[in-house]
């Protein structure tokens, strides 16, 4: 099989939130990766160059990103909120930022701080250090697997300046992968519509390869689990969503000649989650005391039989009201389905097209007491 979206070790949720499991559930994501086949010449990926494009893909990324967000200058005190094995580290040194990096898994905290940059060893919701600490703070493809939107914006401001201080967060969203283990959970309810079940249970993606995921972790509930990610990072629940599948039943029937389509209704529930889910990063950073200063959008691409990326700039999505957080979901959702101008920019439509990752970019800054 090709590179699937769906074996990317970083875009499942946050599965220490489901521990004891976590370590279980990262070394069979680790394997998954290592077992993908190249589609064209039925050989092997090589894990130690998929890895290192990986890694390549996320330093452009970062600078990118960075720069869009021009909040790290000389001696700036700079907080990478999930580092990983490198995080923003190069960016922000290359700009002469004071940079330290968060990780919560303690060999990859281990392995940087190897090379002699500084090192939390914490959650990112619950940051191992003083109030008041950094001047900067960066969530790139971060937020999206921390499964605790709310608490995480708070501890921002806590550890930020409390004159000041500036947050970057950019990340995908829910991928489909999540939002397909979220689907099927939320199937297990006598309520959903049989409809639902109907074109679902067409699926082998539902019916075999969701089901089996679950089965290989007997720990990880499929209504646990979507309690944490609806809870964690769209700040709703079960009830909710499975109150909101008719009218997804409508809006697909609508716009597809009467018919229930598994791939359209899949898609528009995504589409819903991901919606909601930036209506409350923003909601979640205004309660906690931060203004949007700037909304923008950038993507990462891979051809097929290729795992080189390429990343564009960021976009700046300039022409909407920045308080409004409805407006900022459907602006986003429409640069992301290539219903407005500049999605020609980010959206890298074509049969070579292997993945193409759209990430929304914003800059918060803290509110003055009189905003």
């Amino acid at each position: 099989m090709g590179l699937d979206r769906s074996s990317y070790i970083d875009e499942i949720p946050s599965f220490e939130r489901l521990e004891p499991d976590a370590l279980e559930i990262r070394k069979e994501m680790n394997m998954r990766v290592a077992a993908l086949m190249d589609a064209r010449k039925g050989d092997r990926v090589d894990v130690g160059e998929y890895t290192a494009k990986m890694l390549l893909r996320q330093r452009v990324v970062n600078e990118k990103i960075i720069d869009w967000a021009d909040i790290v200058h000389p001696g700036t005190r700079v907080l990478d909120g999930c580092a990983g094995p490198e995080g923003s580290l190069l960016a922000a040194a290359r700009r002469g930022g004071d940079w330290t990096g968060n990780e919560i898994a303690r060999d990859t905290a281990e392995h940087l701080k190897s090379t002699g940059a500084k090192v939390l060893l914490s959650s990112a919701d619950k940051f191992d250090c003083d109030d008041n600490s950094f001047d900067a703070l960066v969530y790139i493809f971060a937020i999206n697997n921390i499964c605790a939107t709310k608490n995480t914006f708070t501890e921002a401001s806590r550890v930020l300046d409390s004159e000041g201080g500036e947050i970057v967060v950019s990340d995908p969203g829910l991928t489909f992968w999540v939002s397909d283990l979220v689907l099927y959970a939320l199937c297990q309810d006598p309520r959903v519509p049989s409809e639902v079940l109907d074109v679902l249970g067409s699926s082998d993606r539902f019916t075999s390869g969701i089901a089996s995921y679950y089965e290989r972790f007997p720990n990880v509930k499929p209504r646990e689990y979507a309690e944490k990610t609806l809870e964690g990072l769209l700040g709703t629940d079960v009830e909710h969503a499975i109150a909101g599948l008719p009218a997804i039943v409508d809006f697909v029937k609508k716009s597809n000649n009467g018919r229930l389509d598994f791939r359209k209704f899949r898609r528009v529930f995504s589409e819903v989650l991901n919606g909601q889910y930036w209506v409350y990063v923003a909601e979640c950073a205004k309660e906690a005391g931060f203004k949007l200063d700037k909304l923008g959008v950038l993507s990462a691409s891979r051809l097929k039989d290729s795992m080189d990326w390429s990343v564009t700039d960021v976009q700046n999505l300039n022409w909407i009201d920045l308080s409004n957080s409805r407006e900022i979901a459907s602006a986003i959702y429409n640069v992301r389905n290539n219903k407005h101008p500049l999605s020609k920019e980010v959206v890298k439509p074509g049969s070579n097209v292997a993945q193409n990752v759209i990430a929304p970019v914003m800059k918060f800054s803290r509110m003055k007491k009189a905003e």
